[in-house]
């Protein structure tokens, strides 16, 4: 059994080790890292699946015998799969198409993550918002500076409320899901609340 860990570094790139708690753990030859994307889009890196060179080219590193590692980008997606003729890329995790590596979008989003030898869980969701803290930072600022005789100006403070309150509703979605379908409704409020900072969505409800 194995751990893995998993990382978003940019917009473009994903990265994921494969840690253990033996070294007899390195000879697993089934490893299998699934991974969706914030657009939707389904990976299957595979270690006993037909497209193991493919994923070669893509930035995959299989072993059984060493550290196994794993630094994807758009651009290397799009080397290792010039076509969809392969069983590494789908348009969802039903894995129903295939698809080029150049129609997998990355991204800021919320990716959900799968791993057959994991030791604990075998689905986590990670969340990868800059725009959104960047956003959440500048009204918490925007609060804070912008007060009249140590009042605070409502309207900001109403606006930060929300947006917080918000990000707090995604964070418990994410962690609670467990499975990739849970994804598309994580990834729509993200994309409310990146517009709702962004000025282009008021983000009302009921009561």
């Amino acid at each position: 059994m194995g751990y893995l860990s998993f990382n978003i570094t940019s917009t473009d790139n994903i990265t994921g080790i494969k840690l253990v708690a033996a070294s007899s753990d390195f000879a697993q030859a089934d490893d299998r890292y699934e991974v969706t994307t914030p657009g939707g889009q389904f990976l299957n890196i595979d270690e006993a699946g037909a497209d193991t060179a493919a994923w070669a080219t893509a930035g995959v590193s299989f072993s059984t015998s060493t550290i196994e590692t794993f630094s994807i980008s758009t651009a290397l997606l799009t080397n290792g799969f010039p076509t969809a003729s392969n069983t590494g890329c789908y348009t969802d995790s039903t894995k129903a198409t295939a698809i080029a590596g150049s129609a997998v979008a990355l991204g800021e989003g919320a990716y959900g993550v799968g791993y057959n030898n994991d030791s604990t869980a075998t689905f986590k969701v990670y969340l990868y918002v800059p725009t959104i803290l960047d956003g959440i930072d500048t009204l918490a600022d925007s609060v804070i500076n912008c007060q009249c005789s140590c009042n605070v100006d409502e309207a900001k403070a109403q606006r930060y409320i929300k947006a917080r309150a918000y990000l707090d509703l995604i964070q418990t979605k994410a962690k609670a899901a467990t499975a990739h379908t849970e994804l598309a409704e994580i990834n729509t409020m993200i994309t409310t609340l990146t517009n709702f900072l962004g000025g282009t969505d008021d983000m009302c409800g009921s009561c």
